[in-house]
């Protein structure tokens, strides 16, 4: 096997990786163990060959099927649009014999809309933008010995204990002609 080519089970995962997205099941029904399943396809999913084959698979699905990205983000628009509009919540008058618009207490009429729909449409147009983050970036610079933490503890102590510095003056002289205006 040359450089730059997949084994015949790396092509099974490939294919079956575009199935449901899911690298461990994948991993398993490309005939991997089940036990190393997870650490084998977070390492096939690394590896560049890989992830070209599995973007053409997914080239040749959305060129076959006519889904494209900016078909799902057309309508996911749509239902957006479609689940705000407000429709009037109706009731049957038995004396007028119609359906007539409920009215709250303040006499107006009561209106609803399907708002499960539109956040849910809304929050998929709003991560593919990259509004929302789903991983939250924790990192600090730890001190890599504990004579390093020692010592910017004590530093931290040390500027957190400092007085303030003496003004020479003039701040108040300011406050003064401030307060006399």
């Amino acid at each position: 096997m040359r450089d730059g080519e997949l084994t015949d089970k790396q092509k099974r995962f490939c294919q079956e990786y575009i199935i449901d997205l899911n690298a461990t099941q994948a991993a398993i029904r490309a005939g991997y163990s089940e036990k190393t399943a997870q650490q084998i396809s977070s390492r096939l999913l690394l590896n560049v060959v890989i992830q070209g084959e599995i973007s053409k698979l997914q080239k040749e699905i959305s060129e076959r099927t006519g889904l494209t990205i900016q078909w799902v983000l057309d309508n996911l628009k749509e239902v957006s649009e479609r689940c705000m509009q407000k429709t009037p919540v109706m009731k049957f008058d038995r004396t007028e014999k119609r359906m007539v618009q409920v009215i709250d207490d303040d006499g107006k009429g009561v209106w609803t809309f399907d708002s499960p729909g539109a956040n849910r449409s809304l929050e998929l147009l709003g991560k593919h933008l990259g509004m929302f983050k789903d991983k939250l970036d924790v990192s600090h610079d730890f001190p890599k010995t504990f004579a390093d933490f020692i010592q910017q503890a004590t530093k931290q102590k040390k500027e957190s204990t400092e007085e303030p510095e003496e003004s020479d003056g003039d701040d108040d002289e300011s406050e003064n002609a401030e307060d006399s205006t």
